[in-house]
């Protein structure tokens, strides 16, 4: 049984091994803690790892595709669009 237990956590993802790349990021959300009694707290604890690929083609075009799509021309303007959607069109790891 143990064997193949460690087995299956080797083809595990990393997301549940503890395992996380160097090219990977790791946010935390803020959260509220609950003290439960004099000495324990409940604090319930999100995260999300993912790799930002800034070098996707498909990143890419969609970043340009919205461009068009909300008429957006500014220099300034684009870095921002660029900024904001690079949290929707990232690698998620879990």
């Amino acid at each position: 049984l143990l064997p193949t237990l460690l087995l299956s956590l080797n083809k595990a993802p990393n997301y549940l091994t503890g395992k996380i790349a160097c090219d990977e990021r790791v946010v935390f959300f803020p959260t509220l803690a609950n003290k439960i009694n004099a000495t324990h707290w409940h604090v319930p604890i999100h995260g999300w790892i993912f790799e930002p690929e800034t070098e996707s083609k498909k990143r890419r075009v969609a970043i340009k595709g919205l461009g068009k799509l909300f008429q957006v021309s500014d220099a300034e303007e684009k870095r921002l669009l660029k900024r904001r959607l690079m949290w929707f069109t990232v690698d998620n790891q879990s």
